[in-house]
């Protein structure tokens, strides 16, 4: 692998390759000797390193770098760290609040002629629908279908930007529910991911980003894979992709992830009769949720919350809900906000306490629904004593 000084760093990436263009601008302004746009692709470079450990950082840098491309007037320097700002907002803070307010504003600049060859114009569409899923699945359902179209008559066959929409695709699955195909779409992007990844790397530092983000999308999928196969009570592929899963997410130092597939382990530790290792399992995996820089995600209430009620401990899960509702406040996520409402009123309701104060939340929080009418009509249920 060639990778010597005197090689230019765009070369080491494909032709096609969305940062390509990135690469290239700031080689030609090292050459103008303008180092105030060659900042902007150190800013964007140092806020990437910053990103696992310090998401707050990288916020700040990416804003930081969006106000200096505004001050250029280099447009597309500005799109582009709208559009790395929101990988941070809406990745490792979970928060679509906030990041539709970008993303709004960003996907409509985005259609002027201007960017009519900006490659990160489709991504901008791209988080507008995870968005849109990750907000109200079901209440967005038509807008998310008609992006999915969209992108898909738009992208190229062999661009890499489909694994994007394969993801897209295979989250709207799992969001409703559609769990045969979710399973198909993600066991197919774990196989396309294999094959995209044998492709020979062109410089070293390619070889480790490429194996990096391998891991990391292979643990990803895995998280998703563990939650269809508990829903279709597969608990032989549970257990296979639990312990695949607790290995990559090791590997990538994902502790978030890690406690999703500790906490699988330990319900199917309980179903083989072994207790103890599953109550270990547990707790391990509630202290790797505290030890992440991410909020735990919908998988892991989900796991921890069926573990202890099974065991009989409604309070320890009726706690649990809380603690998930403390962390969606604000963040946007009213889908499983209304999720967490209703389970935690459920509980209320069968450990005996009031819902003089649960049930009136909830509703407020239903509300905020496209369609608020299922979880109404669920909360009244409760209130009634029979749900």
């Amino acid at each position: 692998m060639d990778d010597s000084p005197e090689t230019p760093l765009s070369q080491t990436v494909p032709p096609d390759a969305p940062w390509r263009w990135v690469l290239e601008f700031a080689e030609r302004m090292a050459l103008l000797g303008d180092q105030r746009r060659h900042r902007l692709a150190l800013i964007a470079h140092e806020a990437l390193a910053a990103r696992e450990m310090d998401p707050p950082e990288a916020l700040r840098l990416y804003t930081e770098g969006r106000a200096e491309a505004e001050r250029l007037r280099e447009r597309w320097w500005v799109l582009f760290f709208d559009w790395l700002r929101l990988q941070v907002i809406i990745g490792e803070m979970d928060d679509y609040a906030t990041g539709r307010e970008i993303v709004v504003w960003a996907v409509e600049e985005a259609r002027k002629p201007l960017y009519g060859r900006f490659p990160q114009r489709i991504c901008l569409q791209e988080d507008l629908l995870r968005i849109h899923l990750g907000s109200d699945p079901r209440g967005y359902a038509g807008v998310i279908e008609e992006g999915i179209a969209s992108m898909g008559h738009v992208l190229p066959e062999l661009s890499p930007c489909r694994a994007c929409l394969q993801t897209l695709r295979t989250r709207r699955a799992v969001a409703l529910g559609r769990w045969g195909e979710a399973r198909v779409g993600l066991l197919k992007s774990l196989n396309d991911n294999r094959v995209r990844h044998q492709m020979p790397p062109q410089s070293e530092r390619h070889w480790v980003a490429q194996t990096f983000s391998a891991e990391k999308s292979r643990a990803a999928e895995l998280t998703q894979l563990c939650l269809v196969a508990w829903h279709t009570q597969e608990y032989d592929d549970l257990r296979a992709w639990a312990a695949q899963g607790e290995s990559v997410a090791r590997l990538v130092g994902q502790q978030g992830w890690l406690a999703e597939f500790q906490v699988w382990q330990a319900l199917l530790a309980r179903r083989d009769g072994s207790e103890p290792l599953a109550q270990r399992l547990c707790n391990n995996a509630v202290l790797e949720a505290k030890r992440s820089t991410r909020m735990p995600a919908y998988a892991y209430f989900t796991a921890l919350c069926t573990f202890y009620e099974q065991g009989g401990d409604l309070q320890r899960a009726c706690q649990a809900r809380g603690y998930q509702l403390h962390l969606l406040r604000g963040k946007g996520q009213t889908f499983v906000e209304v999720h967490a409402h209703l389970e935690r009123c459920r509980l209320l309701a069968r450990l005996g306490h009031s819902l003089a104060n649960a049930l009136p939340a909830a509703r407020l929080a239903a509300l905020s629904l496209v369609d608020p009418s299922p979880a109404l009509e669920q909360l009244d249920r409760i209130a009634r004593g029979s749900a």
